[in-house]
């Protein structure tokens, strides 16, 4: 009896440690994981969910940081950062995943940013697009080409501080918010520089950077100049550099037009060049006065 009752005590024994190790193991193994939600509200939106969430037509790739973070305030350096990396695929594709999910990032009190962009490179911040274009096109047609051109854009989300524990956490949602724009500027001449055959040099510049290069104006061909991309921000210092020519290819005129930038906006314009700021030719009247010459009656003198 003695023997059967240790032999009962000895295999509870065995059961209680293998449930205490299964309990540590399941300890060991839990993650940290959260759904991240993502909206934009100022984008065009696709009439259809892209995986991953809603998004804007323009996101090709989202990256989710997570800092963490002293609940007085600062980075916590004693902590490991995580940075994950998505790119958004069409709905159908197979394996894609439906949301953002991240995994196995540091628990504890942690800030969460999000960076989103039209690239399909991994990068973070794209530079996007200066370029320019001499046509035959008319302006209209040549508008049409390059705005039918994907707008690089960058995004970047509100700051969210949580407290991440192990395992599932709440979803946390972020909005995206553009942080650059788009200038598609076209350029022709009035039907009076035509007519007297001046023509034009063009480019959008960033004020001591990066330009979109010339483009050339005259009476066949119009021209256009595309700028998108992290330069192209709302309050950059840009401006349309318009240089005009005579007929004998000597510079008339040169002046400078400033550009407007709208976050998360493309701004389309079609400028005429006139002659008002070509300078007239410097003209001076001057009156000279010439005395009448005169013919007396002859003096009488002997000799």
């Amino acid at each position: 009896m003695k023997r059967k009752l240790l032999l009962c005590t000895f295999f509870l024994s065995l059961i209680s440690c293998s449930q205490d190790d299964a309990n540590n193991n399941e300890a060991v193994t839990q993650e940290t994981s959260m759904n991240i939600l993502l909206n934009s509200d100022k984008t065009n939106i696709t009439g259809k969910d892209v995986k991953r969430g809603t998004l804007p037509v323009t996101v090709s790739s989202v990256v989710i940081k997570v800092q963490p973070w002293y609940e007085s305030g600062g980075i916590d350096p004693s902590r490991v950062a995580s940075v994950f990396n998505f790119n958004i695929v069409a709905d159908n594709t197979t394996n894609a995943a439906d949301g953002f999910e991240i995994r196995n990032f540091s628990t504890g009190v942690s800030r969460l940013i999000v960076t989103a962009n039209s690239s399909s490179t991994g990068q973070e911040y794209v530079y996007g697009n200066w370029t320019n274009e001499s046509s035959t096109s008319s302006v209209n047609d040549l508008f049409i080409k390059w705005e039918a051109k994907p707008a690089e854009v960058n995004y970047i989300s509100n700051l969210q501080t949580i407290n991440a524990v192990a395992g599932v956490n709440s979803p946390v949602s972020f909005t995206l918010l553009a942080i650059n724009g788009r200038a598609i500027s076209v350029f022709q001449l009035s039907d009076e520089l035509k007519n007297w055959n001046y023509s034009a040099k063009v480019q959008t510049k960033y004020e001591g950077g990066s330009g979109s290069g010339l483009a050339t104006v005259d009476r066949a061909h119009n021209g256009i100049t595309h700028l998108d991309g992290y330069y192209a921000s709302q309050g950059a210092p840009l401006k349309h550099l318009i240089t005009i020519f005579d007929d004998k290819g000597e510079k008339v005129a040169e002046y400078a037009v400033p550009v407007t930038i709208t976050n998360g906006e493309s701004t389309n314009t079609i400028y005429t060049i006139l002659s008002d700021k070509i300078p007239e030719g410097n003209k001076l009247q001057t009156t000279i006065l010439v005395p009448d010459f005169k013919s007396p009656a002859p003096d009488q003198k002997d000799i």
